[in-house]
């Protein structure tokens, strides 16, 4: 513990009393769900844990902290002080009737008021049920958090809620991520701290690509551990400025682009993908601020095509999203697919930096435009197998873009008296 002067006491309280704290206003009983999670029981488990306090069984203890102004704060056991309160409070609108569990007690579909005019009995039963809480004093923030963790040991909380509870610089920075208005556009639903967990995916993309040249790129793997880490490393420095900025630029890009046409994007699989499309072209191409609304009917068209098509390359996207979305592989795959596709949707797109070498993207569209297969003799090729050839010579003029790009093997590419390039792949994916 980081606070040596905490200290933990126990205490028994009434149903009723509880109540009255929490009915106060302001409510002497606190919900942080800052750190806890979201509230996801559904009624049949609440009307399961109402049965089981007017049969006078144990429902367990619940973990308090108590503040200066004499509240107290819920640290475990928040779903059942909920769905109490949910109870005895008749007029709420999370209000529930007892289930069939209590059937053989004759009160199956009885509700607070039932139970007070008809049943007493267990009316004052559930009043007087006494929970079991033991009660923290005198405990900080980042003490609250240690043992709120340290209370869900053996309890399946999800990875996105494990980090919601680790404090630090980096954690407060992904709040501030997941508060940009994109993520309020989205059909996505922000459950048990969905978004938060995709901002800290989103970051740690970005900080894998710090340290490359302007024209690198890099993808790692995203999972819990790697999460973790960085939460660790950046609990007490911020992130790099260069980070924030571009991913700050880039949420800002896509609400923008996308605006009510944000809704098509239903899973949760396609956000890094999405994000990472536009990541990559703000940071490469030329223009792309000025076309978003080409990136719009992209995204759209792409997404309907995912759900609804069998043919390559929608029905290999949509395969390797149903696999691991957070494994180097699988995103690796998801990106290369939507980012080729993109720039064949688009082939006017130009680079920042003009050069005479193919961008990875640019090789990946005039790869799936020509389907793989060599522009000059029909030959099938693996896309590191190919030759990306200008139509009309670098050194005559000929712009590096998609639509003066096409696909050659190597033995037809030797005949070529203009430049071309191999899929090099580099510091790229």
């Amino acid at each position: 513990m980081t606070n040596q002067n905490v200290v933990i006491g126990r205490m028994d309280f009434r149903i009723e009393d509880l109540y009255k704290l929490y009915e106060q206003q302001p409510s002497k009983i606190l919900f942080n769900t800052e750190y806890q999670r979201s509230y996801i029981w559904k009624t049949p488990r609440k009307q399961l844990l109402i049965d089981s306090i007017v049969r006078d069984y144990d429902i367990n203890k619940v973990f308090l902290r108590q503040l200066k102004d004499g509240s107290y704060e819920c640290l475990d056991g928040q779903q059942r002080l909920r769905s109490i309160f949910d109870f005895v409070d008749g007029d709420s609108k999370d209000t529930f009737s007892l289930g069939e569990h209590s059937k053989d007690l004759g009160l199956e579909g009885k509700n607070i008021q039932d139970l007070k005019n008809s049943h007493p009995q267990f009316y004052y039963k559930l009043l007087y049920y006494k929970i079991d809480a033991v009660v923290v004093y005198q405990a900080e923030e980042e003490t609250t958090s240690d043992i709120f963790l340290r209370l869900q040991e053996g309890i399946p909380l999800n990875s996105a809620e494990k980090l919601n509870a680790m404090r630090g610089i980096m954690r407060k920075r992904v709040v501030e991520m997941s508060q940009y208005p994109f993520w309020q556009s989205l059909g996505i639903v922000n459950y048990r701290f969905g978004h938060r967990y995709l901002c800290s995916q989103i970051a740690s993309l970005e900080l894998s690509n710090l340290s490359l040249p302007a024209d690198g790129f890099r993808i790692n793997d995203i999972k819990f551990p790697t999460m973790r880490r960085n939460y660790r490393f950046y609990k007490d420095v911020d992130l790099p400025q260069k980070v924030l900025d571009e991913i700050s630029e880039t949420f800002n890009f896509l609400h923008k682009a996308l605006g009510a046409k944000a809704q098509i994007i239903k899973r949760r699989g396609d956000i890094i993908p999405i994000y990472l499309l536009a990541s990559y072209l703000l940071k490469r191409y030329a223009s792309v601020k000025q076309k978003r609304d080409k990136v719009r009917d992209f995204v759209e068209q792409f997404l309907i095509k995912v759900y609804n098509s069998n043919k390559s390359p929608y029905f290999e996207y949509r395969y390797a999203r149903s696999k691991s979305t957070e494994s180097r592989k699988s995103i690796e795959e998801g990106f290369r697919i939507i980012l080729g596709t993109f720039l064949e949707f688009a082939p006017e797109f130009q680079l920042k930096d003009e050069k005479r070498l193919f961008d990875y993207g640019q090789r990946l569209a005039i790869y799936y435009r020509d389907e793989g297969n060599c522009q000059q003799c029909g030959k099938a090729l693996k896309f590191d197998e190919g030759e990306f050839h200008h139509v009309k010579a670098w050194h005559e003029g000929g712009p590096t873009t998609v639509e003066n790009g096409r696909l050659l093997c190597s033995q037809c590419h030797a005949k070529q008296p203009k430049i071309s390039e191999r899929a090099e792949s580099s510091e790229e994916t």
